[in-house]
C-alpha cells in the first residue's frame, strides 16, 4: 500500500491516477435508390477500445477490453403519397470484460498469500478480496470489487411500420421483435468479502488493522451464465388534424416480453416454497419467472394554437421497462455451480471473526448453509405512468418562452429484498433466520415506486444576428425507495420499505442550463483578403451549467439491529444541516443532529435527507471555418472542458461515528480538458 504523502490523519494521501482510453472507430453507409419509390442502404459500424482504470489506490485499478460490431439494412418502399412502409433489421454485438492488474499477472492465491486461508481463486479470477472498512477507501474494493467478469451481450432487432393518411388522419402500425442474449461469467464479491465497521474498537480502520471483521462473505467461482428474451412490441396511432388549430393523438402499444430462460443451462433458482434450488439435474433450461401478459400502453397527446398566440400541448402516456438480464446470468451462484457462504461477528456472544479464521463454525451454528438468490416467480415489468403539459408563447422577434410541467409515478421497480433476515434482537444471527435452511436469501422482487415533478421554463432565441441561445431553468423533486436491484439497491428494513422512501440519488433541486453558439460578425465583408482570411468566419459556442447538489445518506458503522444488512441509519435529535463545497471540507454535516439507535433497534433518520456540494460547469469552443469552395470548407475547432477549472466535489462520507464523517475527499468530472481538431466538409 502506497504510505501517506501529506500531513494529517485523513485525506493525507494524493495521487495522478493514470485513465486511458485507446478507441478505434469504423463506420460505412451504403444506399441504393430502385426507381422512384424504393430505397435500400446498409451500414455497419466496429468499434474496438481498451480502457485502462487507475486507482489511487493501486490495487483497486483494472483494465477493461470492449468491442462493438452493428449493423443495420434498411427497405423503404413508397407506395403513393399517402402509404409508405418501412422496414428494417439488424444486431448490435459487444463484449466487454473487466480484469484487474492481479489478473494481469496471474497472481490466483493472492488472499492466501497474505494470510487469509480458504481464500484462493482460479487464474480467470484473480486478485484480492474485498476488504471493506466503512469510512475509508477499501482494498480490493471499489472498481475491482466485481472484477474480473467476462460479458458478451447480443440484440437481434426487426422493425416493420406502415404509415397511411387519410383525410385529416395520419395513420401508423408497427411491430418490432427483438431477441436479447446476455451472456455472463462473473459474481458479486467474487473472491470474497470481508467487512470491517468499526465494532471492535469503534473506528473501522483499527478493526482491519486487527483483522477483526464484522460479516465475512466467501469466494464463489466463476461459472460462464446467461439469459435469453425475446421482447416485442406491437402498436398502432392515429395522429387526427380536428381543426387547423387542435391535433390530436391517439395510441396503443402492446409490449409481450417473454419468459427469460439460460441460454446454456446454468442457472438455479429456489423453488415456490424456498425448501431447494430447481432444476435438481443440470445443465437444464427451465422457466425461470412467471409468464406476463398483461403489457398494454396507452398514449394521448393533444396540441391546440390558441388565437392569442399561445401554443398549448399536453399528453399521458403509459411506458414499459422489461426486467435487466443480468438478474438471471447471476443464478450461477447458486449451488451446485457456486457455493457461498456468509460469517457474522457476534460480539454479545463473545463470537468472533478474523482473518486468521473467518469461517468458524459457530457462526453458522454449525453444519454452513449457503446463501441463495432468486428471483421472484411474479416478477412483473416495471411501468410508469407519465403525464406532461406544456404552454409557450412568442416574445420578440425569432424568441419564444415555454414553461413545462412533467410528472410520473413508477410502479414495480426492482430491489433486493432479504426474507431471511432475522428480525432485530440479541444472539447469534444465522440461528436466528426464518428458514434455517439457508444463510442469506436475496430475492429480486418489484415492489417499489417512484415519483417525479418538475417545473421547465425555457427560453429559445432562435438564430438572429448571428446569435443562437437556449436557457433552461428545471425546479424537480425525485423519490424512491432505492436504487435498483443491479446497483445495490435494498431499504434499511427488508420487511417496511416504506421507511426508506425519500430523495432519490439523482434527485437535483435546481438546475440552469445556458447553451450559445455566435457567429462573430466581424471583417465577414472586408474588402481585404488577409483581414478576411484571418478575422472572418470565427465562431465561439458554450454550454454553462449550474446545479444544485445530490442527496447523500447519513449511516452508522457496525449492525446495531444485529440482523446481518449493514446500511442502518442512526436516529434524528435535531433538525440536521449540510454545508459541503468549496472551502468547506472537513466537518461539513451537523454531527450533533444525529444519535447512535438504542442497542436492537433500527434509526428514525429518513433515507437522503441532506444534500451535498453544488456544481458549476463551463465548457466553451472556438471555431475557425475557411471555406475554399462552394462546397470543400476547412473547420479548426479549439474546444475547452471545464474552462475555469472548477472543482465539482463529490459527496461527503457519511458514515456517523467515523473519523471521516463530514469530510469531503474527491471531485466528479475531470480538470479542464483542452482539445484541438480539424474538421473537412465536402
Amino acid at each position: 500500500m502506497p504510505l501517506p504523502n501529506l500531513p494529517g490523519l485523513r485525506n493525507n494521501y494524493l495521487a495522478n491516477v493514470l485513465n486511458t482510453n485507446i478507441t478505434d472507430q469504423a463506420i460505412g453507409r451504403v444506399d441504393e435508390n430502385i426507381g422512384e419509390s424504393t430505397r435500400l442502404f446498409f451500414r455497419y459500424a466496429w468499434e474496438n477500445t481498451t480502457l485502462l482504470n487507475g486507482n489511487t489506490d493501486p490495487y483497486n485499478g483494472y483494465n477493461q477490453p470492449v468491442h462493438d460490431d452493428n449493423f443495420v439494412v434498411g427497405y423503404t418502399r413508397t407506395f403513393s403519397a399517402s402509404m409508405v412502409n418501412d422496414a428494417r433489421f439488424g444486431r448490435q454485438h459487444t463484449t466487454i470484460d473487466s480484469v484487474n492488474f492481479f489478473h494481469n499477472a496471474a497472481l490466483a492465491n493472492a488472499g492466501t498469500a497474505i494470510g487469509i486461508p480458504g481464500f484462493t481463486t482460479d487464474l480467470s479470477n484473480s486478485g484480492l478480496p474485498n476488504l471493506s472498512a466503512a469510512g475509508f477507501m477499501p482494498i480490493g474494493g471499489q472498481n475491482m470489487a466485481s472484477s474480473n467478469w467476462y460479458e458478451t451481450d447480443s440484440t437481434w432487432q426487426g422493425t416493420d411500420v406502415f404509415n397511411l393518411t387519410k383525410g385529416a388522419h395520419s395513420l401508423a402500425a408497427g411491430v418490432e421483435i427483438r431477441k436479447l442474449i446476455t451472456d455472463r461469467t462473473a459474481n458479486n464479491n467474487p473472491r470474497g468479502l470481508f467487512s470491517f465497521t468499526g465494532q471492535l474498537t469503534g473506528n473501522s480502520a483499527a478493526d482491519l488493522m486487527l483483522g477483526l471483521p464484522q460479516r465475512v462473505t466467501t469466494p464463489g467461482p466463476l461459472v460462464p451464465g446467461g439469459a435469453a428474451e425475446y421482447r416485442d412490441g406491437f402498436f398502432v396511432q392515429d395522429k387526427w388534424q380536428l381543426t387547423p388549430r387542435f391535433t390530436l393523438s391517439m395510441g396503443l402499444r402492446y409490449e409481450l416480453n417473454t419468459v427469460p430462460e439460460s441460454d446454456n443451462g446454468n442457472a438455479t433458482r429456489l423453488n415456490r416454497d424456498f425448501t431447494g434450488f430447481i432444476p435438481t439435474q443440470v445443465p437444464q433450461q427451465i422457466p425461470l419467472i412467471d409468464p406476463n401478459h398483461k403489457d398494454f400502453a396507452p398514449r394521448f397527446g393533444f396540441a391546440w394554437r390558441a388565437p392569442s398566440g399561445f401554443v398549448v400541448r399536453g399528453g399521458y402516456g403509459i411506458y414499459y421497462n422489461p426486467n435487466q438480464l443480468n438478474t438471471y446470468t447471476l443464478l450461477t451462484t447458486n449451488p451446485p455451480f457456486s457455493t457461498i457462504y456468509t460469517y457474522n461477528a457476534n460480539l454479545a456472544s463473545g463470537l468472533l471473526l478474523s482473518l486468521a479464521n473467518p469461517t468458524p463454525a459457530a457462526a453458522q451454528a454449525g453444519t454452513p448453509k449457503p446463501n441463495a438468490i432468486s428471483p421472484n416467480w411474479y416478477l412483473p415489468d416495471a411501468y410508469m405512468n407519465q403525464w406532461s403539459l406544456d404552454v409557450e408563447h412568442p416574445l420578440w422577434h425569432n424568441a419564444g418562452l415555454d414553461v413545462q410541467y412533467l410528472g410520473s409515478h413508477s410502479l414495480h421497480l426492482d430491489r433486493s429484498y432479504y426474507p431471511n433476515t432475522p428480525l432485530p434482537g440479541p444472539g447469534v444471527i444465522d440461528p436466528r433466520r426464518p428458514n434455517q435452511l439457508f444463510s442469506v436469501i436475496r430475492i429480486i422482487q418489484n415492489d417499489e415506486i417512484a415519483n417525479y415533478n418538475a417545473l421547465n421554463v425555457v427560453l429559445r432565441q432562435r438564430t438572429s444576428h448571428g446569435l443562437t441561445l437556449l436557457l433552461t431553468y428545471t425546479w424537480s423533486h425525485a423519490l424512491d425507495v432505492s436504487t435498483d436491484s443491479n446497483g445495490g439497491g435494498a431499504p434499511m428494513n427488508p420487511f417496511n420499505w416504506g421507511l426508506d422512501y425519500g430523495n432519490s440519488n439523482w434527485d437535483v433541486r435546481h438546475r440552469f442550463v445556458a447553451s450559445y453558439i455566435y457567429d462573430l460578425p466581424f471583417f465577414k465583408h472586408s474588402s481585404q483578403p488577409v483581414l478576411h482570411a484571418a478575422l472572418a468566419n470565427w465562431q465561439v459556442n458554450g454550454i454553462t451549467t449550474i446545479q444544485t447538489g445530490f442527496p447523500f445518506n447519513v449511516t452508522i458503522p457496525g449492525d446495531v439491529a444485529n440482523t446481518g444488512v449493514g446500511s442502518q441509519r442512526p436516529n434524528l435529535v435535531s433538525p440536521p444541516s449540510a454545508t459541503c463545497g468549496s472551502g468547506n471540507l472537513v466537518n461539513c454535516i451537523s454531527a450533533s443532529a444525529f444519535a447512535l439507535p438504542g442497542l436492537y433497534t433500527y434509526g428514525n433518520a429518513a433515507r437522503n435527507l441532506l444534500y451535498g456540494p453544488s456544481h458549476i460547469d463551463t465548457d466553451f469552443s472556438v471555431f475557425k471555418n475557411i471555406p475554399f469552395h462552394e462546397r470543400l470548407m476547412l473547420q479548426l475547432r479549439a474546444e475547452v472542458f471545464n474552462l475555469f477549472n472548477t472543482p465539482s466535489f463529490s459527496n461527503p462520507n457519511a458514515v456517523l461515528g467515523t473519523s471521516a464523517f463530514g469530510t469531503i475527499s474527491s471531485t466528479l468530472g475531470n480538470n479542464r480538458e483542452i482539445q484541438f481538431a480539424a474538421k473537412i466538409t465536402f
